[in-house]
C-alpha cells in the first residue's frame, strides 16, 4: 500500500501550476506586442491578430493597471476567463 494520497486518479492542480512558465500555455488574456492593448486568446486564435492594430505578436501579461484589471474581473465575472487566473494578479481569494 503506498502513502500516496489517490482519489479516483484524480490530479489536482493549483492556479499556480496551471499557469506557471513551466505549464502548457493556456493563459485566457494576452498582451498585443505592437499596441500594449490586452486581448482575449480567443480572440487572437479567432482572428489572428490583435483587433486593434493588427499586430500578430502577443506576450504573456505579467502586470496591469486598475482599469485593465477591471476589465479583467468584468471577463471572470461573466465567465468569459478563468476567475482563478485574475485572482493571481491580485491576489484576492478565490471564489468558487
Amino acid at each position: 500500500m503506498s502513502n500516496v494520497n489517490n482519489v479516483n486518479n484524480v490530479v489536482i492542480v493549483t492556479p499556480e501550476q496551471k499557469y506557471s512558465k513551466d505549464a502548457p500555455f493556456c493563459e485566457p488574456v494576452v498582451r498585443c506586442d505592437g499596441c500594449a492593448e490586452l486581448i482575449l486568446l480567443e480572440t487572437v486564435k479567432t482572428i489572428g491578430m490583435c483587433p486593434k492594430c493588427s499586430s500578430t505578436k502577443v506576450k504573456n501579461v505579467r502586470a496591469m493597471n486598475e482599469e485593465e484589471m477591471e476589465n479583467c474581473k468584468k471577463w471572470a465575472r461573466e465567465k468569459i476567463i478563468d476567475h482563478q487566473w485574475v485572482a493571481l494578479f491580485e491576489g484576492m481569494e478565490i471564489q468558487e
